[in-house]
């Protein structure tokens, strides 16, 4: 009961906050968003964004408010094309608090041939929505389809990106590249690196959009030791959206393999049809996650036969006989497949401000626990989410 109280008020505070965004000068501009999500679900198991091995609070058959989310944006106009953004968000999704972060930090310059260089701390943009993954009201849906990881578990990185745009005949092209260093979710991942180069065309019904990435990183130990340097990651994705009369629909598919990495997969298919304010919608996802564990080597040792005696061997004296050659124990291959149905309804109550209903049904087959038997989940999940930007 207390959290729907604080819920309630929480909503009067913020309705006022989205009736403007804030243009404090002719050179800045700042800007906030937030959402506002109570999600309940019959199982604590159910898939929702989560910190990386960290367990959420999520109780079954209580009210949860761990996905919300708020955070700012500026942007400021230093000279003649040349600008900076820093955008911050604090959301229990990525951390065991509300505590604000720093999700970007860039200087850009805008060139007067429709050519814009960034350069500083920046969203990995794999899939179309990357940057606005926290920003819910731009999206139809309750939740992102973007993983709360990224791709691949690189979702930020220190480098350089360049846009151009372009056209060809009524179609408008935008072409991208970035490099850099990525930060990944898992602190054994190190010395990492990535290219990315994509390409969208919009037709203005309609875009579709193309995005190649390759990484590159080490694994380290618990003890920071290397045990595999070199491995590489590839990925690609397809995403397109169209829309004709009041009808929309979104769609995409992004696979990628990679050496001592889990490979990924995921698809999406989204129909919704607007009535006015009113957008009724369903949408499907399938997400797998592949495991292959490498073969180890164990090693035979006859002097460590007799560890608590003294480290002496109790075999006899004189020629030993040829130690066996070691063993390879069995590959161990698993997978992860998450299969989701979600029908909703989202309401704009201004051209910044929406609530949105959504039922979610989740079938989780997990066969990814070494020596542990396979694991079925069903959940159901119910989600009201009031999202806006100020």
């Amino acid at each position: 009961m207390k959290r729907l109280l604080s819920a309630g008020l929480t909503l009067s505070l913020l309705y006022p906050l989205a009736a403007s965004a804030g243009q404090v000068s002719d050179s800045l501009s700042v800007t906030g968003f937030f959402s506002l999500d109570a999600t309940y679900t019959n199982n604590a198991e159910a898939s929702i964004p989560r910190p990386q091995g960290k367990d959420s609070d999520l109780d079954e058959n209580e009210v949860n408010f761990d996905s919300s989310v708020y955070g700012a944006r500026a942007d400021l106009d230093i000279y003649s094309g040349l600008g900076a953004s820093l955008q911050v968000v604090g959301t229990k999704q990525t951390d065991d608090s509300y505590d604000p972060e720093v999700e970007w930090a860039y200087l850009k310059y805008d060139f007067a041939n429709d050519l814009s260089v960034r350069a500083g701390q920046l969203k990995l943009p794999f899939l179309k929505g990357t940057e606005l993954r926290y920003i819910g009201n731009a999206r139809l849906w309750a939740r992102p389809i973007v993983p709360i990881n990224g791709a691949g578990g690189f979702d930020i990185f220190r480098g350089a990106e360049v846009y151009y745009n372009t056209y060809y005949g009524d179609y408008d092209i935008q072409l991208h590249a970035s490099l850099g260093e990525p930060e990944h979710d898992l602190d054994f991942i190190q010395d990492t690196w990535l290219a990315l180069v994509s390409a969208e065309v919009d037709s203005g019904d309609g875009t579709i959009r193309l995005s190649l990435l390759q990484a590159g990183f080490d694994i380290y130990s618990k003890d920071n030791e290397l045990l595999y340097d070199n491995s590489s990651l590839k990925m690609g994705s397809l995403e397109g959206e169209y829309q004709w009369d009041n009808w929309v629909s979104y769609g995409g598919i992004a696979t990628g393999t990679a050496y001592s990495h889990p490979d990924e997969y995921l698809a999406y298919l989204s129909l919704g049809y607007r009535f006015d304010r009113f957008t009724p919608y369903a949408l499907y996802s399938r997400k797998v996650m592949t495991f292959e564990s490498l073969a180890f080597f164990g090693e035979a040792d006859g002097d460590q036969l007799n560890e608590e005696g003294g480290g002496e061997s109790e075999l006899p004296s004189g020629p030993r006989p040829p130690e066996p050659a070691p063993e390879p124990v069995e590959e161990q291959d698993g997978e992860r497949i998450e299969n989701a149905v979600a029908i909703g309804v989202r309401y704009d109550l201004a051209p910044n401000l929406s609530v949105k209903f959504q039922w979610d049904y989740q079938e989780v087959n997990d066969k990814s626990w070494v020596g542990q038997p396979d694991r079925d989940i069903q959940s159901n999940i119910y989600t009201i989410v009031f999202e806006g930007v100020f």
